[in-house]
């Protein structure tokens, strides 16, 4: 498996991705995204090169975007607030690749991408109500860190985001 940074040709498969992804989340009751996001985000994340997937036989079976902070760093109280940190945004693993091992196979490559580039710690959020994230996540060894912050959806609606952080020095 190749991991590595999606170029502007790699969008349509990407949306592809995340559509099947979101048609499944759906279908298990977890409607977290939507037809709007996170496709809205993905030519701003390909163009800032944070976009990045893992690609198995020349095809993407999971992608997400990586940066070095991130609107929820001050909102939570971290192991290590004061290190570099790599935070994991719209992280997603193909519906047709899935019990495959992927998603940890996945995890690796970015655990090695936040080592290279000097942080001690990677950290993401999850839907409160996202049980097989939150498990899949605590299985990988990430801890959950205190702190919540609501996210809101439209002037309807509003989630709870649980913010996980994972050392790796």
């Amino acid at each position: 498996m190749e991991f590595k940074q999606l170029v502007m040709s790699n969008l349509s498969e990407v949306n592809h991705l995340y559509q099947d992804v979101v048609k499944d989340l759906d279908n298990n009751g977890l409607s977290i995204w939507d037809h709007t996001y996170p496709f809205e985000r993905f030519e701003k994340d390909i163009n800032q090169k944070t976009m990045v997937g893992l690609f198995s036989q020349s095809k993407i079976v999971a992608c997400a975007n990586l940066t070095f902070s991130n609107s929820i760093s001050d909102l939570i109280d971290w192991d290590f607030p004061f290190e570099k940190s790599l935070y994991i945004d719209r992280f997603a693993v193909s519906v047709d690749h899935r019990g495959n091992k992927i998603g940890y196979h996945f995890l690796k490559h970015i655990e090695s991408f936040a080592l290279k580039n000097n942080c001690c710690s990677i950290r993401l959020s999850v839907v409160d109500f996202n049980t097989p994230a939150i498990n899949f996540y605590e299985a990988y060894g990430f801890k959950r860190v205190e702190g919540k912050r609501s996210s809101f959806i439209d002037s309807n609606s509003s989630y709870k985001e649980l913010a996980f952080e994972l050392n790796i020095k």
